[in-house]
């Protein structure tokens, strides 16, 4: 995955117009994969990707997706790091929006440096305050 293949192929399907993005609601999620045991050879060759969660070996993927049906932006993480640090390493490899755009997201992301972060690059952040917020 480091090689960056998969960002080369989403590009080129982007650039031949295959994929089309519309930027005026995006959303972001994540989701945990089992991986297979044999992929235990990997985690102990140094691959930084593959962690280890109470379900065993799980890689975590988070993307930033148009609709249901189109990806923006996607990345791999071990489980067991916070989703907020990860969504924003995402959000940082976009470029700005010029257009306001909503960006849907749920509690695991809320936090002051993702909204600080979500809002300078053009975005309006839609997500749920935490209890403990004290401004929204």
């Amino acid at each position: 995955m480091n090689s960056g293949a998969l960002d080369r192929i989403f590009n080129a399907l982007c650039d031949e117009g295959i994929i089309d993005v519309n930027l005026e609601v995006l959303s972001i999620d994540s989701t945990s994969i089992r991986v297979h045991p044999a992929a235990g050879a990997l985690k102990k060759m140094g691959h930084s990707r593959i962690g280890r969660s109470r379900g065993g070996l799980t890689i975590r993927l988070h993307a930033i997706a148009a609709d249901d049906r189109t990806p923006v932006i996607f990345d791999l993480s071990p489980c067991q790091l916070h989703d907020g640090l990860q969504v924003r390493k995402l959000l940082e490899k976009l470029e700005p929006v010029e257009v306001k755009a909503y960006l849907v997201m749920d509690k695991a992301y809320e936090s002051s440096q993702t909204r600080r972060l979500t809002v300078e690059m053009g975005f309006i952040p839609v997500v749920a305050p935490e209890r403990s917020r004290k401004a929204p």
